[in-house]
């Protein structure tokens, strides 16, 4: 077994977790859009099932990593950040209904929401904590 120093160990684990966050992000793009284009539904959401296990498969080790307190900042800003921007995205989506009525809209944002939350809370975590996460 290779030995790093623990920034080298911290660096692989957030390069892990990136990966695994845009090629997340990618697939649900591409699972959309073959949607709409015609894909069953019920293949869809299989493939997105399949996908969202690899990506948190993928991202254990970089869990496992994380100390009690960078773990608790996680669950911190998946909470209160994922939250706030749900919420947000629910009310924007029921403000503008009237002009655009379609379910993966709504789905679409609320997911971006969240993950825009999530990063917000993270920054004023990490501000107000001094570190921890990443």
């Amino acid at each position: 077994m290779e030995a790093t120093t623990y920034k080298a160990r911290k660096r692989r684990g957030a390069m892990v977790m990136a990966a695994g966050v845009i090629g997340l992000l990618a697939g649900t793009v591409v699972v959309v859009r073959a949607a709409a284009f015609g894909l069953p539904h019920w293949l869809a959401f299989a493939a997105m099932v399949l996908l969202l296990a690899a990506t948190f498969r993928a991202m254990m080790p970089w869990w496992r990593g994380l100390d009690h307190m960078q773990q608790d900042s996680q669950y911190q800003c998946w909470y209160w950040g994922g939250n706030f921007g749900g919420s947000i995205a629910l009310v924007a989506v029921m403000i503008f209904a009237v002009q655009r009525t379609e379910l993966v809209m709504g789905a679409v944002g609320i997911y971006g929401a969240q993950l825009i939350g999530f990063v917000l809370h993270g920054i004023y975590w990490r501000i107000r904590h001094g570190g921890g996460g990443l």
